[in-house]
């Protein structure tokens, strides 16, 4: 009945009076697809609600950029006049389904038939509007979770050896203060020795009114124009960015997931930037010190079971100003900290260090940012001018380091082009670099010229880049450097990777490449593939058959590994996904050639998580951000909840499993939406609210009790001057405001309400010649405790 009332109300609004007298209403509807949510006109029947058409040039135009180029022809070709039903999705291998009572469709698209989902290094804006009567959660004065890894490795060659670790990663927030933590504790059995390893630790305050935000310890580099270096420090921070930008976020990061302890090492157009010691998780290497233009980032790592891995991403950093008058700025003060040659974090509490960068709009096209990095032999001062020229963007730094040593004077021009060459280019970066160090120690000047774009190519499923570099010492040409980096998916089933990097260092030149090429297959509904990888610095290929399965309950791989073509080992990993643990299992073996280096191991690891708000606990997988707790009160004992395999919440009856309360994830300083699907609960009953939105706050929780009310079905009439008021919308509205039942009226004044609650509402309408009444609505009324006749209702006119 509500959406039968919600379709009329639609027609009503929007001067469609006689859709009622057509075949079908028009209606913009949610359609839910792989990667996004959105708005399709749908032809709605009269007779069936779930006889839907789409109309075929929005879901054409909505759809066609998620999908490969040889689905979107089809699709233009078959379905750009026509109105689109299920069994059209299902000629292309889709499935459709309609959710009558939430209005709406979920189309599912084959993962082969996607396009590949670029990580978007540009900003977002995370800005929301929800309807006015929404019931806003705002987080707990006290509210935390404690994530737990454990990881057991065995030797299965000499079972006597064996390690064991444990990751413990707590965030915990009183009030708007917020404690994060990190620490590795690991055991192996050659020495017994319980070893604690630091990973990260940190307190953090955003101070109220958008004034700043206070870290003490591993502190983010928090601002955007100039960045300080991440980790160099471990101390007190505070940093200020204007609301515009806080709302504004450009992500630079690398995303990868570690399935056992691993030295990651990471590099930066060739250099070496950090080597670094991580726990089983999923981690985001953010804030990478990257030019402007384009960037490769080569990261690799080791695991216990001695298979390599190794990935390349490429990283667009382009030029920023703030508007005239914004201001950001981040200063640092404590103790140097390093990583070793094992890449764990240590403290040097004998080294004291500072930093801080200013950032300035000074006009709109202009914005000035010095920045100072003081320790007791070292001190770097820097200044930085960003000019907007059109599109583009011209860069001037200038900067002098000083050391016990030498004093260097640096100045560096750079000029960014987001597209040049007739759009043959993109993102392209050039520059040219000048310091000058005195006394003099080894060289006198010295230069670089530098260089690097983007390549617009006909196929659009890739990129390709070049990066490059010249290096002159007392003005002699002593360094050269250029790099290419591409990855392309040609004809939906092959990928092709291509790295190639060249070096020339006072004549000698050193070249190494790296080529890649992998072939999905589908066979008897499983997944298959074939790869192969050559690294000129290995003098051998690598070859892989893989079978997989990633689904959003479970995944499992296994590889079968080659040298050139000789075997070498083989790699079976699986994981389940649950609502309150996270279980998997490995069995590797490496270097099967070299039996003196052979390695054959298993590991079996378990994730899991408590998390609490105020009083409520519950028990969870791992959450890394903030969280709400759902509750079921206790007196609907009938009832449990559930999440689906996307994490949407619904209320079902206590036979099909569930639980009082689980947890529900939500973005650190965002909102989120959720609606709680009730479609299993009983007619005559409903929840007091179905639908909130979540605040999140810095890794802060909340909790939300879903209470059940008993729902009337209410019928009345509504009489003006002595006639019956017809063909007009109106609503009941709580006495809190927090709810709205719209209804329309029918040819005698008549009206329905489905799943009413008892209690005191104002009976308002759109049409604002007609004044609002107090009506009162009692179960006491009503017949078998579930039909309410209220007596006719007589409305004034203004």
């Amino acid at each position: 009945m509500k959406r039968w009332a919600a379709i009329a109300l639609f027609c009503l609004l929007s001067g469609q009076m006689n859709a009622w007298a057509e075949d079908r209403i028009p209606m913009p509807i949610d359609v839910d697809l792989p990667t996004k949510r959105v708005q399709i006109t749908a032809y709605l029947s009269n007779e069936n609600v779930a006889d839907w058409q789409l109309d075929s040039g929005e879901f054409v135009d909505k759809v066609s950029p998620l999908v490969l180029d040889s689905i979107k022809t089809k699709l233009v070709k078959e379905f750009m006049d026509t109105r689109i039903v299920a069994s059209d999705l299902k000629k292309l291998g889709w499935s459709a389904n309609f959710d009558e009572d939430m209005l709406i469709i979920t189309i599912d698209i084959p993962a082969e038939q996607l396009e590949e989902i670029d990580i978007p290094f540009g900003g977002y804006s995370s800005k929301k509007a929800y309807a006015k009567n929404v019931r806003m959660i705002e987080p707990s004065p006290v509210s935390g979770v404690f994530n737990f890894y454990y990881t057991h490795t065995h030797n299965l060659d000499d079972t006597s050896q064996y390690s064991d670790s444990l990751a413990l990663r707590t965030g915990i927030a009183l009030g708007p203060l917020t404690l994060e933590d990190g620490h590795t504790f690991s055991r192996n059995s050659m020495t017994e020795e319980m070893r604690i390893q630091r990973d990260a630790s940190r307190l953090m305050y955003d101070l109220p009114n958008n004034y700043g935000f206070i870290q003490v310890g591993d502190y983010y580099s928090d601002t955007q124009i100039q960045q300080l270096n991440p980790g160099d420090i471990f101390g007190l921070s505070y940093s200020y960015q204007p609301q515009y930008l806080r709302d504004y976020y450009r992500p630079n990061s690398v995303p990868i997931v570690l399935e056992s302890t691993s030295i990651v090492t990471i590099k930066i157009n060739g250099e070496d930037f950090r080597r670094i010691r991580l726990a089983p998780g999923q981690y985001n290497l953010r804030d990478l010190p990257i030019d402007n233009g384009v960037n490769e980032v080569e990261v690799s790592y080791i695991d216990q079971g001695g298979s390599e891995v190794v990935k390349y991403y490429n990283l667009v950093n382009v030029p920023e100003i703030l508007l005239a008058g914004s201001l950001e700025t981040q200063w640092t003060a404590g103790y140097v900290q390093y990583y070793n040659d094992e890449g764990v974090k240590e403290l040097n509490d004998e080294v004291p260090a500072a930093q801080m960068v200013l950032s300035y709009g000074l006009t709109s096209w202009w914005t000035i940012s010095p920045k100072v990095e003081w320790q007791q032999d070292v001190q770097d001062y820097n200044l930085l001018h960003n000019f907007a020229v059109g599109d583009n963007f011209f860069t001037l730094e200038t900067g002098l380091k000083q050391t016990q040593e030498s004093d260097f004077y640096k100045g560096k021009v750079s000029y960014y082009l987001p597209e040049t060459a007739w759009g043959a280019l993109n993102n392209t970066n050039i520059s040219y670099e000048y310091s000058y160090q005195e006394p003099i120690i080894g060289y006198q000047t010295q230069q670089y010229i530098r260089f690097s774009t983007g390549l617009n190519l006909p196929m659009k499923n890739g990129y390709m880049s070049f990066n490059g570099y010249s290096r002159f010492d007392d003005n002699v040409n002593v360094e050269n450097s250029l790099a290419l980096n591409t990855s392309y998916r040609l004809w939906d089933y092959l990928s092709l990777g291509l790295n190639l990097r060249w070096k020339e260092t006072n004549g000698d030149s050193e070249e190494s490449f790296a080529i890649s090429a992998n072939i999905p297959i589908s066979l008897f509904d499983q997944r298959f593939s074939v790869s192969s990888r050559y690294d000129s610095n290995k003098e051998h290929s690598e070859n892989a058959l893989s079978f997989y399965h990633y689904g959003l309950d479970q995944s499992w791989r296994g590889t079968v590994n080659l040298r050139d073509q000789e075997y070498d080992g083989a790699d079976f990993y699986y994981k389940k996904y649950g609502d309150y643990l996270n279980g998997n299992i490995r069995l590797s073996s490496n270097n099967e050639i070299d039996t003196e280096n052979r390695t054959r191991v298993g590991s079996v690891g378990l994730e899991t998580g408590i998390a609490f708000s105020g009083t409520n606990v519950a028990w969870t997988s791992p959450v890394s951000s903030g969280f709400s707790i759902v509750t079921l009160d206790d007196k609907d004992d009938d009832y449990r909840l559930v999440k689906n395999d996307y994490g949407r919440v619904s209320i079902v009856p206590k036979a099909q499993g569930g639980s009082k309360s689980l947890v529900t994830e939500v973005s650190n300083r965002r909102e989120r939406l959720i609606e709680v699907n009730t479609r299993e609960l009983a007619f005559d009953k409903e929840l007091e609210f179905s639908q909130f939105v979540v605040k999140g706050g810095l890794r802060r929780g909340s909790s939300v009790n879903l209470e059940m009310i008993k729902g009337l079905l209410v019928s009345g009439q509504l009489e003006v001057q002595g006639k019956p008021l017809v063909d007009v919308v109106g609503e009941f509205v709580s006495e809190d405001g927090s709810r709205s039942f719209p209804f329309y009226t029918g040819s005698q004044g008549e009206f329905e309400l489905d799943m009413i609650p008892k209690g005191q509402y104002e009976l308002s309408f759109y049409d604002e010649q007609y004044q609002s009444q107090t009506v009162n609505i009692d179960d006491a009324q009503s017949v078998d405790g579930m039909f309410v006749q209220l007596e006719p209702l007589t409305v004034k006119v203004r």
